[in-house]
């Protein structure tokens, strides 16, 4: 690791500063002194008098660099002590960081706060981190914003990005995307890789600024550039999706490879869908599962949700129920809405775990309020069908209106699906369809009539007909235009809005479709 010094340069011109007292302070002034042989004295004097602490920072830091670190600790404490607050900044470093020292948070956070008092924006970046995630003090978050903002104030980037992330969310400020785009820029503009990360977010989003593809791409590519696995992984949802340039399969997979090899989790996930789906690709199962894989014990918790719809179907895994909910578990526990509500599928129906109505309503419920329209759909099942609680149609019905509004509130499935709920009722006890109105091959064949007026497909084989095509669609085994492609969550950043992942619906379709079709 770098010595801490080489983080940022001593002082915010990049210079070693000069002690402050009293010396510094007539050498600036000279008023009074003339400039005969008294102003001479006093300006060697406090030259000489300034020379030791600039020799022994600069020893500090050669020593540091050098790996000598008891050298540099030992040119450090007195400087420290007498209050130069470059000492001090490195002290805390030195701390935090355990370099020759053991890890210490509270000693870093006492020399971050004395360096910090007297202005270093970098100790005040570092101290309002140490807030932040309450190392070495209480965790305060409004303690932390109050820090950044001071450094953020002098301009220090990381200070400003970090601001940014807390006026997004409302975390020790105000919830602000106006805030937070506007503190993402300022370091965006000083070539902070994660902020011009962060400020394509924002433009994919529309968050604090208006949505702008083509901006959003600018700053994906610039903080790519620097290598920012985030914003390669970025880049390869944009090609993917057409996103302010034209459609580029190939391209998306370079984007992808490229994140993924620098070990970003949701790049991982995402080339192994593409692997899985032949998307841009030759089919490759194999190596699909070794990257979905990788990312989902990585807890990657949208990969631990494609690897169980993988072992619920048999998709590049031997099919295994209880593996299937072991990895929905998983994703479950990190608070997952996919991950829940296929978990609350699996116990409903008894796939590999005893089956148990109650639990699966509380998964359900959970998904429920993330807007996981699925989740809806299966509660409104659940109240129709009386599992887990008495039936009561009122709210089987309130709860198939509210997924039938996020679906249409989708726009990857507005553009794909042209939702509609047909009742099919069988003895399974299997929840209603929800087919594609509009391309559905059975809807014309049910609505001719024969020579003696009944329908060329009566209404039990229209439903079991659309019942398989659902299955069919959602199992992703019919012919695919495009795979499922999620950016998924950008850590303090929110989410870009890539198409809902139809993995959701996937439970069970593809053993259900095998089953009919055997």
């Amino acid at each position: 690791m770098p010595f801490p010094f080489d983080r940022h340069p001593p002082s915010a011109t990049g210079r070693l500063p000069a002690r402050t007292g009293g010396c510094a302070s007539a050498a600036v002034g000279g008023r009074g002194l003339g400039r005969g042989l008294g102003g001479l004295v006093l300006a060697t004097l406090c030259a000489a008098l300034a020379t030791p602490a600039h020799a022994g920072l600069e020893e500090a830091y050669a020593a540091g660099r050098r790996g000598d670190y008891a050298t540099a600790l030992r040119e450090l404490q007195p400087l420290a002590d007498q209050g130069n607050r470059d000492a001090q900044f490195a002290l805390g470093d030195m701390y935090a960081r355990g370099y020759g020292v053991p890890v210490d948070d509270a000693a870093a956070a006492r020399w971050y706060r004395k360096a910090a008092d007297q202005g270093d924006m970098r100790a005040q970046t570092d101290l309002g981190l140490l807030y932040e995630q309450g190392k070495g003090v209480t965790r305060d978050f409004d303690e932390a914003a109050r820090w950044y903002r001071k450094a953020a104030d002098q301009g220090e980037p990381n200070a400003q990005s970090n601001l940014a992330y807390m006026s997004l969310i409302g975390r020790g400020v105000p919830q602000d995307e106006v805030a937070a785009a506007h503190w993402a820029r300022l370091a965006a503009d000083q070539g902070l890789a994660v902020a011009q990360y962060r400020l394509g977010v924002f433009y994919t989003n529309g968050q604090g600024v208006p949505r702008d593809d083509t901006l959003a791409l600018h700053w994906y590519q610039a903080a790519a550039a620097q290598g920012d696995a985030r914003a390669a992984s970025a880049l390869g949802w944009v090609y993917g999706e057409g996103r302010g340039v034209p459609r580029d399969p190939a391209l998306s997979l370079h984007w992808l490879r490229i994140a993924a090899g620098q070990g970003d989790p949701n790049a991982e996930h995402n080339l192994g869908m593409a692997l899985l789906n032949g998307h841009g690709v030759s089919r490759d199962p194999v190596e699909a599962e070794r990257w979905i894989r990788k990312a989902a014990d990585a807890g990657y918790a949208p990969a631990q949700v494609s690897l169980g719809l993988m072992y619920a179907a048999g998709e590049a895994v031997i099919a295994d129920e209880k593996q299937s909910v072991a990895w929905y578990r998983k994703a479950a526990a990190q608070g997952n809405a996919s991950g829940q509500n296929n978990l609350g599928w699996m116990l409903t129906n008894g796939l590999g775990v005893p089956r148990d109505d109650a639990a699966a309503l509380r998964q359900f419920r959970l998904a429920a309020r993330k807007d996981n329209a699925f989740a809806m759909d299966n509660l409104g099942w659940m109240a129709e069908e009386g599992r887990g609680e008495p039936a009561d149609v009122a709210e089987a019905l309130r709860w198939y209106r509210l997924a039938e509004e996020q679906w249409q509130g989708s726009p990857f499935l507005a553009q794909h699906l042209h939702v509609e709920r047909r009742p099919c009722p069988d003895e399974r006890g299997e929840p209603p369809v929800v087919v594609d109105a509009q391309e559905s091959p059975l809807a014309w064949l049910h609505r001719r009539r024969g020579r003696g007026g009944e329908p060329l497909s009566d209404a039990a084989a229209f439903a079991a007909g659309e019942r398989l095509r659902a299955d069919l669609t959602m199992a992703q085994m019919l012919p695919r235009v495009t795979a499922s492609w999620n950016i998924g969550s950008v850590a303090g950043a929110g989410s870009i809005g890539g198409p809902a992942s139809a993995s959701d619906a996937v439970i069970a379709a593809r053993q259900r479709a095998s089953r009919a079709l055997a």
